[in-house]
């Protein structure tokens, strides 16, 4: 089970971390960033249905979620090119950078 998530220069965040429960609720105000959690995790699934994370890509336009471009996914004020994408479990870690964008 995922324990935490992780997003760093993604959409309209720099650096957020989620501890994740059996049951969690994501909820707040518009324009937080709730639907941007969830297109980072739809991000991540469908881009290792697709088989791109084997690689060290992600797909970010599919089935689940289609991001234009990862220049449009980079956190405005970021300090280098990239984003990253991680969740974490008990058992380990699956990370996910993105060091240079390129759209897929």
């Amino acid at each position: 089970m995922i324990e935490y998530v992780v997003l760093k220069n993604f959409k309209c965040f720099d650096d957020l971390q989620i501890r994740v429960a059996p049951l969690t609720l994501i909820t707040g105000r518009n324009g937080v960033g709730k639907s941007t959690v969830m297109q980072a995790l739809l991000t991540i699934r469908q881009s290792y249905v697709a088989r791109y994370l084997q690689d060290g890509l992600l797909a970010l336009n599919g089935d689940l979620v289609n991001l234009i471009s990862g220049d449009e996914v980079l956190y405005r004020q970021a300090q280098s090119d990239g984003f990253d994408l991680r969740v974490e479990e008990a058992v380990g870690e699956a990370d996910f950078v993105v060091e240079s964008i390129e759209a897929d």
